[in-house]
């Protein structure tokens, strides 16, 4: 995946659930996992 697709994706999520930046980098990958499987 490229980065800049990466960005509007993680800036999707974040304004999609605002608590989702203070979660770890391990819930962060599992979430992102979850989402595109």
């Amino acid at each position: 995946m490229k980065n800049s697709q990466n960005q509007i994706i993680r800036g999707i999520i974040i304004a999609k659930f605002p608590s989702y930046h203070v979660l770890s980098i391990d819930h962060k990958q599992a979430f992102a996992r979850k989402l595109f499987t």
